[in-house]
């Protein structure tokens, strides 16, 4: 059997895996995986041709189950979810600037003014085991005075530590709040619901009868309220 010309050969090469890629093609929408059955928690399978829905098919042969017919209209799902990350990114962009800025200036400079107190601290704990040494005080006037300064010194330190631990969370909430707002402002200006919004915002959305929705948020700080 006469193999084709090389060219040939590899046109048709190219052929089938265009044809391969085109079958492992996978819709794409923006709540897949999302949704699931806020009775049954099984979840919601999208079905339709041109108008889709999400039904709960798990209870379809269970007249009695509360989620038995349950089912919502793709379109209508997704813009009652756009309409609530809407209200909650407008939420959102009309809270006052903390400014995480300032306090954290504050608070460093707070912590630079107590470090600088545990050195000098931490020099008269030298200098007067020196003075010890050289026989200058005795014993019991250098644990006395010994324990004085180490007294100050555990204040001193604990302070510190507190304001380290409340500059790190300043740090981390001016992180977290500069995420929201940033979320926030792309839910307004891209004016619809798409994967990548939701994959950011939201872990699942429960579908209940009566097209009541719960949302479990991927981000907590974005949900400023029920709406």
């Amino acid at each position: 059997m006469t193999s084709p010309p090389s060219g040939q050969a590899s046109q048709v090469q190219a052929a089938i895996r265009h044809v391969k890629s085109e079958k492992k093609k996978v819709a794409q929408y923006p709540l897949k995986g999302k949704v699931f059955c806020g009775c049954c928690f099984h979840g919601l399978q999208r079905i339709g041709k041109k108008g889709y829905r999400f039904a709960c098919t798990h209870s379809q042969v269970n007249e009695s189950a509360p989620c038995h017919g349950l089912a919502i209209s793709e379109q209508d799902l997704e813009n009652l979810l756009l309409k609530i990350l809407s209200k909650q990114a407008q939420a959102i962009l009309n809270l006052p600037d903390l400014s995480h800025t300032r306090r954290l200036d504050v608070e460093i400079a707070k912590q630079t003014e107590y470090g600088g107190q545990i050195e000098e601290y931490l020099d008269q704990k030298r200098l007067l085991y020196e003075r010890f040494l050289l026989k200058q005080i005795s014993l019991e006037d250098y644990t006395s005075q010994k324990a004085t300064v180490d007294r100050e010194l555990e204040r001193l330190r604990e302070l510190h530590t507190a304001l380290k631990v409340r500059t790190s969370q300043i740090q981390i909430d001016a992180k977290t709040q500069s995420a929201r707002t940033k979320l926030a402002q792309e839910v307004v200006e891209t004016g619809k619901l798409t994967a990548e919004l939701v994959d950011s915002l939201i872990d699942k959305v429960y579908i209940y009868p009566g097209n009541r929705v719960e949302i479990l948020w991927n981000m907590q700080d974005f949900c400023l309220g029920e709406f």
